[in-house]
């Protein structure tokens, strides 16, 4: 792996302020994950992709949505994003646990977990550390005391 390029900057968005770069996002995503996108696999089109992407940023959503965009030279290169699990939320739902108390184990607050959905580098930038920057600057933004998923 090589170094982290200096002149990578990080761009914070809410759910709103993502929705306005889906173009952005789209390409990311294509530039990521190229051999997924030809394989012709449903869940892997960009169209199927972006729903997803549609339905996580919904403004009927409970809020929270945290995407980060890496760039080099302007250049969207990277992205990243999740969202604090709400006390309503059916994550947990079948999960059982080997021992301990399933309901104290999955009792959210909206601030005790945050799952990361999405990390992905375009291939043309991988083994540089982008993925591991991207990650700990989703946690820079005050995440910290989640717990991750």
């Amino acid at each position: 792996m090589t170094q982290l390029p200096d002149d990578v900057e990080f761009e914070h968005l809410n759910a709103g302020q993502a929705r306005e770069l889906k173009d952005i996002v789209e390409d990311i995503y294509r530039r990521s994950y190229a051999d997924a996108v030809a394989s012709g696999e449903l869940f892997d089109t960009p169209e199927q992709f972006m729903a997803r992407f549609d339905a996580y940023t919904d403004p009927a959503r409970s809020t929270g949505f945290e995407l980060v965009v890496s760039r080099v030279r302007g250049n969207a290169i990277g992205q990243a994003w999740g969202w604090p699990l709400t006390p309503t939320t059916a994550w947990w739902d079948g999960l059982h646990l080997d021992s301990g108390d399933t309901d104290d184990f999955t009792a959210e607050t909206g601030t005790r977990t945050f799952a990361l959905s999405e990390i992905m580098v375009c291939q043309e930038h991988t083994g540089h550390g982008l993925a591991h920057a991207l990650h700990d600057e989703l946690l820079r933004k005050g995440l910290s005391d989640c717990r991750w998923i």
